[in-house]
């Protein structure tokens, strides 16, 4: 699965099969950042349009060329507003908790992993009372209702992970976490 869908993570489908792998995507919503960096986009295809429609008909006088003015801004827009997408993908596998993130191009970059048997706690974000020093939100929302939340502790700094949860990935962060996990039922 993981294979046909994402380019850049490398589990095999051997696995895949095991009944302890978990796999699961979610979609990030849009920032302010992201939102900013649309509306930036949109200005540059308005930018780009009314240039080269003032570049081909009062400058070099061939308006013709103009037919082809979508085509450039369908390339233009290919090649700029997949940056805004972002999606997460998490992967219990062998007893590591790994979260990959992944850009409208289907290109996954691993951006955490830990052993789940060196979390301190794994739980619902509003069941977590500890405060982090570090906190890293790989989740489609902050505001999400069903928000879980993984604590590590290392080097002196406590890392709070907090991430979408499927039942599927909670029973196999629960198989390798024994009693440090906390589930709860989940709509996914």
């Amino acid at each position: 699965m993981s294979k046909s869908l994402y380019k850049g993570i490398p589990f095999k489908e051997e696995e895949e099969v095991n009944e302890h792998f978990s796999q699961f995507a979610v979609a990030a919503k849009p920032t302010k950042k992201d939102k900013l960096t649309r509306f930036f986009f949109v200005l540059l295809y308005v930018l780009f349009t009314g240039g080269y429609i003032f570049l081909f008909t009062v400058v070099t006088k061939i308006p013709y060329v103009i037919a082809i003015l979508p085509f450039f801004l369908w390339m233009l827009w290919y090649f700029t507003w997949k940056h805004t997408q972002r999606e997460y993908v998490y992967i219990v596998c062998r007893g590591v908790f790994y979260v990959y993130a992944v850009n409208g191009y289907g290109n996954a970059k691993e951006i955490y992993n830990a052993g789940i048997s060196s979390f301190d706690a794994v739980a619902p974000a509003n069941m977590i009372n500890a405060s982090a020093d570090k906190k890293l939100m790989y989740c489609s929302s902050p505001d999400l209702r069903e928000l879980y939340c993984a604590l590590s502790s290392g080097n002196g700094t406590t890392t709070a992970v907090y991430f979408d949860p499927s039942s599927k990935l909670l029973s196999s962060l629960r198989y390798y976490g024994g009693d440090k996990v906390t589930v709860v039922q989940v709509s996914r």
